[in-house]
């Protein structure tokens, strides 16, 4: 029943768009040079997103702000925040533009004031790949935490919704690229946290999807996090990132791994 208010509130928030949705499709035509359909990816985030097709061909991905939908805010004590649309937006093409220029992300193509036209990457998403292959859940995740380092390191900025749904890999696994810059870092929460907080996040966020027989596999990926943290990182306060990751650090090993290389970890 829930799932199902759910799809009905999202269906009412679709039509409420209806006009500003052809409104905006018809300017992406004019920045495609020609005419398009806009195809939902679904019940995503706190915006519509659309894959754009001209003709049969994919060309582009539209986010755009969706007034009407309800979604409650994170709770209090989080070390991420979801700011109003416009520094949602702004946020976004930001981080987009920044990871793109180093081919990690879509390329930002187009903009309105509520709205973002991405390029159009042959990509797939990461929990696609491990709902298809469960037995290269460890993998995704070595090659996720890898993407992630490349953000903070070559772009100076982390994602703080880490997850392999983020995460994007072509054909072969050789390229990778990272979607959904929604949330931002509370405030007081500083840049060696919320780096350890991506890698533990995405760990946590992959909890469901590893098989039990592989649960205790989990030594090569803290392996190659280690290998990540600097001594910022290890001297950082984790008072701010503690309660969002409290899944992830109940698992006993995991814990006992983190500590290994977090020492204010206790």
């Amino acid at each position: 029943m829930r799932k199902l208010k759910r799809w009905w509130r999202s269906r009412q928030a679709e039509a409420k768009l209806k006009a500003r949705r052809e409104a905006v499709a018809a300017m992406v035509a004019g920045v495609i040079g020609a005419p398009v359909r806009l195809k939902e990816r679904g019940n995503l985030g706190h915006d519509s997103n659309y894959d754009v097709f001209a003709g049969t061909r994919q060309v582009a991905v539209l986010r755009l702000v969706n007034p009407y939908k309800q979604r409650p805010p994170p709770p209090p004590g989080m070390p991420f925040q979801i700011e109003d649309a416009a520094r949602r937006l702004d946020h976004e093409y930001v981080a987009l533009a920044r990871a793109a220029g180093i081919g990690l992300a879509p390329e930002p193509i187009w903009r309105a004031e509520d709205a973002i036209l991405c390029s159009y990457l042959p990509y797939a998403t990461l929990t696609s790949t491990v709902l298809k292959a469960p037995d290269r859940v460890w993998t995704c995740l070595s090659e996720a935490s890898a993407a992630l380092d490349r953000l903070h390191r070559e772009v100076g900025m982390a994602h703080m919704d880490a997850s392999l749904s983020n995460v994007l890999a072509d054909a072969g696994h050789r390229a990778f690229a990272l979607v959904d810059f929604e949330y931002t870092p509370a405030p007081g929460v500083g840049f060696a946290e919320q780096k350890i907080y991506d890698h533990l996040r995405l760990l946590q966020a992959t909890g469901k999807f590893i098989p039990d027989r592989l649960k205790g596999e989990h030594a090569a990926w803290f392996e190659q996090f280690g290998s990540y943290v600097d001594d910022e990182m290890r001297a950082a306060p984790l008072e701010r990132i503690l309660p969002a990751l409290n899944h992830v650090l109940a698992v006993e090993p995991y814990r006992d791994a983190a500590r290994r290389i977090l020492p204010q970890l206790g």
